[in-house]
């Protein structure tokens, strides 16, 4: 009987160690998982950070152009102030003024110096493309209906001449704030 009860009671005690040692296993797994999302968590907040810090944003933007435009000064003809009743001629000249042009708002996606670079220089390129050609084109108009020999037409033409001189590009966080400058520009 003794013996009997011995070894009820070192059952128990066994019994009770077993499921110790289980239950702490148990935990043991359970701290392991919080370790584990924990760590993924960081790691997703390290990646995200990374992104911000080395993303490139987008901005909206548009060109200031100055061009160095060309304009016609006619040819005057003064009254006579000779006896021979002949009078004098002002010849027709070119004159220049510069005058500034804002293009279109534009998205640049990841935006930095070389997009930035990139974007004026496509932008100068359509300017030369379309408004010093019509400026060019306008003016030649108005020299050849001067009244001009060949050699004078020749001459105006080769000095009219548009030449873009500036450009700047405006740089914006949002499109409002781009198209609240540009309406300041054009005005």
């Amino acid at each position: 009987m003794k013996f009997l009860f011995k070894f009820i009671i070192f059952s128990c005690f066994f019994t009770i160690f077993l499921e110790s040692c289980q239950n702490n296993k148990n935990k043991l797994r359970e701290k392991e998982r919080e370790l584990a999302l924990r760590e993924q968590r960081i790691r997703e907040e390290e990646q995200l950070l990374n992104q911000k810090k080395y993303s490139k944003p987008t901005k909206y933007v548009y060109i200031v152009v100055q061009i160095r435009e060309p304009k016609l000064i006619s040819a005057v003809y003064l009254p006579a102030t000779d006896s021979w009743g002949v009078g004098k001629k002002i010849p027709a000249k070119i004159t220049f003024e510069k005058k500034q042009y804002v293009g279109q708002i534009n998205k640049i996606e990841e935006y930095d110096e070389d997009k930035k670079y990139e974007f004026m220089d496509k932008m100068e390129i359509e300017f030369g493309r379309t408004i010093i050609a019509n400026i060019e084109s306008r003016l030649s108009h108005e020299i050849f209906l001067e009244d001009n020999a060949v050699v004078e037409i020749e001459r105006l033409e080769k000095q009219a001449k548009a030449k873009i001189v500036g450009r700047e590009l405006k740089i914006f966080d949002s499109y409002s704030e781009a198209s609240i400058s540009r309406q300041k520009m054009i005005r």
